[in-house]
């Protein structure tokens, strides 16, 4: 038997539910993951003094705007007062929580109530968007300005706010490209799709026209600005690294890891999403462009599940509308809801697995990093793990005010063992060929040695990072030792 949804308030509260309901419980479930120890020292650093480009480790890095560092930075007080992993995640949370009625009403002003509804709460059980939501990365706050800004721009206002909208959603585009860079192109790209599909009269307004200029203006004077800090070449790899190589073995293999990491836990609704793609995809030509924009993540996402976060509405909306009207006719009834909830269910079975997954590989930096607290004399070395850095510097600065000096060597590859033993005697050693101080070719130098300002002569306490650490002195003490880090206590 049919049904008819309720009013649009309620629906509200019933997403608003799911969204807390599948968000709370994971907020402080993972440790710091990879790129969110990075971030959460750029953010402490923002704290002490703002600066127009992000620092890392004091030195100016072109990996993202600046934009997404000031914002997470005015939470900077919370660590005292809460764990560590949610102060810093709060934000994501946060804007995650408030794009839930904007996104809803987004697709409700570009298709109906219930497409929007049903499509709205297979978004908010997706891997993408919870992930995001619960994670220390740009793309929540990122997303949050961009359904704002697109929701402004295709809204129907009377005509006397019209302008107002239009210079509102430029200026919400503006603020989401210093968050993410280029991805902001895709809000003037739908935006010139939705118009010109149904009001082409709106591109003779000065105002609406200006507004789709500001995102390309903004990359020109993005370039100006890192040009000024001598970061122009990361500021393009950045564009470039993960979205296409020059090996077409590389990118095949980016290809692979793209879809394989998606479809772990989004294979049902993906797979809904082509057929209802393939069978409306000319009822609705702003939604069909927004989902062929998944070509994107596809070919870049290369197990970054959050980088489908800006086309998963998209997914879906057509996964959405290929089970409401398999058939061609609306059929919202007992069959449909047990399907839509057997698939909601195992949708989040999956992503629960997958967060186990992901806290067995990481727990072992948190540990090892609050192992190092208030360590003196400490030099970590091998491959890229940076929540143990993370851990020990912020909780250095919760205890004692700021973080001790430590010695940092770092070869995305691993390091040899004699290599660690030639360290360990002298940190400051040219037997190797270094980057030094500035770690600004982090994301796009997989291959090079990075070394840090360091003061460090000749430890006391060495971690070693990198798969089975071998013990790098016989008379050396073992502190910790797990699969992918140990550490050691110099006897000698």
């Amino acid at each position: 038997m049919a049904f008819e949804l309720p009013k649009n308030s309620t629906l509200i509260i019933l997403l608003i539910s799911i969204y807390l309901v599948t968000r709370l419980p994971l907020l402080n479930f993972l440790p710091f993951v990879q790129d969110e120890g990075i971030y959460a020292i750029m953010i402490n650093e923002q704290v002490v003094h703002h600066t127009i480009i992000p620092t890392f480790l004091d030195y100016p890095v072109g990996w993202k705007p600046i934009l997404f560092f000031w914002v997470y930075s005015l939470f900077s007080q919370l660590p005292s007062i809460l764990p560590l992993e949610v102060a810093y995640r709060l934000p994501s949370f946060i804007f995650g929580l408030l794009s839930v009625v904007p996104l809803f009403l987004l697709l409700k002003g570009v298709s109906n109530r219930t497409y929007a509804f049903f499509s709205t709460v297979i978004f908010l059980v997706s891997l993408p968007s919870v992930y995001s939501n619960d994670a220390l990365l740009t793309d929540s706050l990122f997303f949050f300005l961009t359904i704002c800004s697109i929701y402004l721009y295709t809204e129907h206002p009377p005509k006397r706010i019209e302008n107002w909208r239009f210079a509102a959603g430029g200026f919400l585009a503006v603020a989401a490209f210093f968050t993410k860079h280029i991805l902001a192109f895709m809000i003037p790209l739908l935006i010139i799709i939705y118009f010109f599909n149904k009001k082409k009269e709106i591109f003779k307004q000065p105002i609406f026209l200006l507004s789709l200029t500001l995102v390309p203006l903004c990359f020109l004077l993005n370039l100006y600005l890192i040009a000024g800090a001598g970061l122009s070449e990361s500021y393009f790899t950045e564009f470039t690294l993960h979205l296409i190589t020059t090996k077409a073995s590389n990118q095949f293999e980016m290809f692979i890891g793209s879809v394989s990491s998606f479809l772990q836990t989004n294979a049902i609704w993906f797979s809904l999403s082509l057929f209802g793609f393939w069978k409306y995809r000319k009822e609705n030509l702003f939604m069909s462009v927004w989902y062929i924009l998944t070509i994107f993540p596809l070919l870049s996402g290369y197990f970054m599940i959050w980088y489908y976060l800006p086309v998963m509405p998209a997914i879906a909306y057509f996964a959405a509308l290929f089970l409401i009207k398999p058939d061609g006719k609306e059929r919202i009834d007992f069959f449909f809801s047990i399907f839509l909830a057997i698939t909601l269910i195992l949708s989040l079975v999956a992503i629960l697995y997958f967060y186990s997954g992901v806290y067995t590989n990481f727990i072992e930096q948190k540990s090892a990093g609050l192992i190092l607290v208030g360590k003196q004399n400490t030099l970590i070395i091998g491959n890229y793990q940076p929540g143990l850095i993370a851990y020990k510097m912020l909780n250095e600065k919760l205890q004692y005010g700021h973080a001790s000096d430590f010695g940092w060597i770092l070869n995305h590859n691993g390091t040899s063992a004699q290599m660690e033993k030639d360290f360990i005697e002298n940190y400051h050693n040219k037997k190797y060929q270094t980057l030094d101080s500035s770690f600004k070719n982090l994301f796009n130098d997989l291959e090079s040695t990075f070394r840090k300002d360091s003061n460090l002569t000749a430890p006391d306490y060495v971690a070693i990072l990198g798969d089975e650490p071998e013990k790098p002195y016989n008379n050396s003490e073992t502190v910790y030792h797990v699969k992918t880090v140990a550490i050691y206590k110099i006897t000698k």
